[in-house]
């Protein structure tokens, strides 16, 4: 779909009040935008920011700020560096997680015995014990930061894997929210259907989510989500269930907001795209023995796009209704209408 043509479609008279906008920054490896003035949101992750110089605080004043009011949409944090998007599949076999702790130790193991080798060549292929010392100082100046990075890969991956599990699901109202959108699938297709969508995306699915937009971000959804959940429980008592927190205008408006954040990111379609698939396919559970069909399963490009259309069904539903669509460019800027119109027009069939 035309930029122009696009914008002509969603522009109105109405004055679009830019604080109402979700707004986020883009990481330069995502790719360039199209159209020069437009910002696009960047890929953060679960650390601080280690490029940047600390933040002087502001002064704060003796009276309280007020609270953002829960009808305004979350504006998305960009304090965070971007994060290597993971590289794309050139037909080699991806890596799921303990595969990757395999990995890395093999690189410690080689990365010190090619050291000591190193240095006993340039002791006539002997190793004093003055050298094994100055390896000892050397590898032991390299712990902090190897403890770092093996946080962060598996706290990560564990909470994505926690998060995934079902019997969870109470303690992660948002996840439950989301995945609701488009779980429907998990029972659909055959074990030759080629681009059918497995449960075992999830842990995957998760980390895209966090790192897309931030836990600061991600956990603000899910109290809003226990907010909409416990009054719900107040309401219905012993009659609760899940059908009801769905069906709150509250969780919906929850829900349009949380799909506008993801969807900016989506705006270089094709390599958002692959960094989603590749993420996904490095991070998949382990295959249940009751279900073989999912054993070799991976996010094809054909089973992206299937999910992508799923996932954001109610907002292109939304999009294509003049009323709601105007209400959309209202909350969250003509911006993010006219990207999500643009993921429609890519993962159409």
């Amino acid at each position: 779909m035309a930029r122009r043509k696009t914008s002509e479609v969603l522009m109105t008279g109405e004055k679009i009040d830019p604080r109402n906008t979700v707004s986020a920054t883009t990481s330069d490896n995502v790719g360039t935008s199209k159209t020069k003035n437009r910002r696009k949101p960047r890929v953060i992750d679960f650390v601080g920011d280690r490029t940047r110089p600390p933040a002087v605080p502001k002064k704060q004043s003796e009276a309280s700020p007020p609270e953002k009011p829960s009808n305004q949409p979350i504006t998305l944090k960009a304090e965070h560096p971007p994060i290597p998007k993971p590289k794309p599949g050139n037909g080699s076999i991806r890596i799921n997680p303990d595969q990757q702790s395999m990995v890395l130790a093999e690189t410690i193991v080689s990365s010190i015995v090619g050291e000591m080798k190193s240095q006993a060549d340039r002791n006539g292929g002997y190793l004093s014990v003055d050298g094994i010392e100055q390896l000892h100082n050397k590898f032991r100046r390299q712990t902090t930061a190897l403890s770092q990075i093996f946080s962060q890969s598996f706290e990560a991956y564990v909470r994505a894997r926690e998060r995934a599990n079902w019997e969870q699901k109470r303690d992660f109202p948002f996840d439950r929210i989301m995945v609701k959108n488009f779980s429907h699938l998990f029972s659909e297709g055959s074990p030759s259907d080629f681009n059918r969508v497995s449960r075992r995306m999830l842990p995957g699915f998760f980390m895209a989510i966090g790192m897309m937009l931030g836990p600061d971000v991600v956990e603000e959804f899910q109290e809003k989500c226990r907010g909409e959940v416990e009054n719900t429980r107040l309401e219905k008592g012993a009659a609760f269930v899940w059908e009801d927190v769905y069906g709150r205008i509250g969780v919906q408006t929850i829900g349009f907001d949380a799909m506008i954040a993801i969807i900016r990111h989506f705006d270089d379609f094709e390599k958002r795209a692959q960094w989603f698939s590749d993420l996904v396919n490095g991070h998949l559970t382990p295959p249940e023995a009751s279900d073989n069909k999912d054993k070799g399963w991976e996010m094809t490009p054909g089973a992206l796009k299937l999910f992508l259309r799923t996932l954001f069904h109610d907002l292109f539903k939304a999009l294509n209704d003049e009323t709601e669509k105007q209400k959309l460019i209202k909350r969250h800027g003509l911006e993010a209408c006219e990207i999500a119109l643009e993921v429609q027009e890519k993962t159409r069939l």
